[in-house]
Order: structure tokens, then C-alpha cells, then sequence
């Protein structure tokens, strides 16, 4: 679907579509990779943002994190942070981790981190 289902309608269409040799007293209340959950369930706009939020994280995030002109602290929080993010990202392909209070918390945190870095970079700003 170019709309998708959408966004939290998983577990009803899998329903529809279960094979018989699926059925039991347990179902599926998410898919096993967030990347094609979000693109059945958000189509092609949920990809669209997805692509842009990527893209401008990963120019912000290299513009910074590995500049030689800037190091620091908070140059090394960013840096982790975005390790985080990737690897993350690189979990939610077999598995979603991000839906767990834990990692979703750490998630939160290096997303923090990563804008710490940012902030200690662009300068003052006026309110």
C-alpha cells in the first residue's frame, strides 16, 4: 500500500493475513524488524520522513562528531551517542529494541548527547 496500513495497525492486519499453520493462543503484536513494520504500517510518507530525518542527523552528526576542527567532551558524548544510534538502528533490523523502556531511555539519552555536541558548537544564539 503507498499509504500503508497505518502506524500501530500491525497486529490486525497480520490477523488477516496469518497462514493457518500460524494459528495458536499466541499472535504477533509487532513485526520482528522495525524498518518493515514502519513501512507497511506508515508507507511511503513514514519512509519519506524517515529518509529526511536520517539524512539531516547523519550531515549534523558528521559535520560534528568527527571534525577535526572541534574535540572535547562533548565532542566524545556525540561521538558515542551516534554509535549508539547506529547500532540501535542496526538491531531494530532482527528485532525491536527500541520498544523496551531501557533501551528506548538510552535512546533519549544519546539523542541528548548528540545535541549537547551540537549546541556547545553552533554558538550563542539569540532568543
Amino acid at each position: 500500500m503507498v499509504l500503508g496500513s497505518g502506524l500501530g495497525s500491525f497486529e490486525q492486519v497480520y490477523q488477516v493475513h496469518e497462514p493457518d499453520a500460524l494459528l495458536g493462543p499466541t499472535y504477533m503484536n509487532h513485526a520482528h524488524n522495525d524498518w518493515l513494520e514502519l513501512a507497511q504500517t506508515g508507507g511511503i510518507p513514514a519512509l519519506m520522513l524517515l529518509v529526511v530525518g536520517m539524512v539531516w542527523a547523519a550531515r549534523r552528526i558528521g559535520r560534528y562528531a568527527w571534525s577535526k576542527e572541534f574535540s572535547g567532551d562533548f565532542q566524545r558524548l556525540g561521538q558515542a551517542g551516534a554509535c549508539f544510534l547506529i547500532l540501535a538502528g542496526m538491531g531494530s533490523i532482527g528485532d525491536y529494541p527500541l520498544r523496551t523502556p531501557s533501551l528506548a531511555s538510552l535512546t533519549v539519552i544519546a539523542l541528548v548527547w548528540i545535541s549537547a555536541m551540537v549546541q556547545s558548537r553552533a554558538g550563542p544564539r539569540l532568543v
